[in-house]
């Protein structure tokens, strides 16, 4: 269970507690073997954010929605890279496979289907997040 403190209207903290669900606990263990939870982290590689999002990744998404909704200063924020990756697994991982969904998040829907990136797939599940 997570425990969060929400604003409310009247500006005061309320207490939200939300039972996560295997998916919710996988994106957690992603962003933890990514960027250890920093949202502003970068790579050379031009990955960036939580979930080190590559400008691909953005290009992807948009082509899918059919507009440009998302930039590359979308992948610092927590809730447009959860959207963004919401948006590649309904396209390339419907029926929410949480393997597929590490391995697509790695290499790619191209990429997963190619040459499978076992050691992140272990590296994720193994992260003691719970």
């Amino acid at each position: 269970m997570i425990v969060l403190f929400i604003p409310s209207s009247s500006g005061r903290l309320e207490l939200l507690r939300k039972e996560l669900t295997e998916w919710d606990k996988m994106y957690q263990r992603i962003v933890m073997v990514e960027s250890e939870g920093d949202r502003l982290a970068y790579n050379k590689s031009g990955a960036a954010g939580e979930i080190q999002i590559k400008p691909i990744y953005v290009k992807d998404c948009n082509r899918i929605l059919g507009y440009e909704k998302y930039t590359l200063e979308d992948r610092y924020s927590r809730e447009k890279s959860r959207e963004m990756f919401e948006i590649i697994q309904s396209k390339y991982n419907p029926e929410r496979d949480i393997d597929k969904a590490i391995l697509i998040h790695v290499s790619g829907y191209e990429g997963y289907k190619k040459s499978p990136q076992w050691w992140y797939l272990d590296r994720v599940k193994n992260n003691s997040f719970k």
